[in-house]
């Protein structure tokens, strides 16, 4: 997830916008980081209604499937699967 927030925010500096999907990441970048989860997890990002990253357990992750991670870049915070909510966090 670190690597795809990376990606992204190198994005959002070089053109001004986040990108919609990973087909807008340089795929050799992309597939490099991707190998380290490959078969555990799927990633996915969107822009709307904000740009945030969404990473979905699949069958063969420890603690099963189903469970999601999504970062959301516009307020640079972390949430879902055995992520603590921080203090006062305000939510959408």
């Amino acid at each position: 997830m670190l690597f795809v927030r990376g990606l992204m925010t190198r994005h959002e500096r070089k053109f001004g916008h986040w990108p919609q999907s990973l087909d807008d990441l340089p795929r050799s970048d992309v597939e490099s980081g991707l190998s380290k989860i490959r078969g555990r997890w799927t990633i996915e990002v969107t822009d709307s209604p904000y740009p945030m990253v969404v990473a979905t357990s699949t069958a063969e992750m420890p603690g099963g499937e189903g469970h999601q991670i999504m970062y959301d870049l516009s307020i640079n915070q972390w949430q879902g699967y055995s992520i603590a909510p921080p203090p006062h966090a305000e939510q959408r």
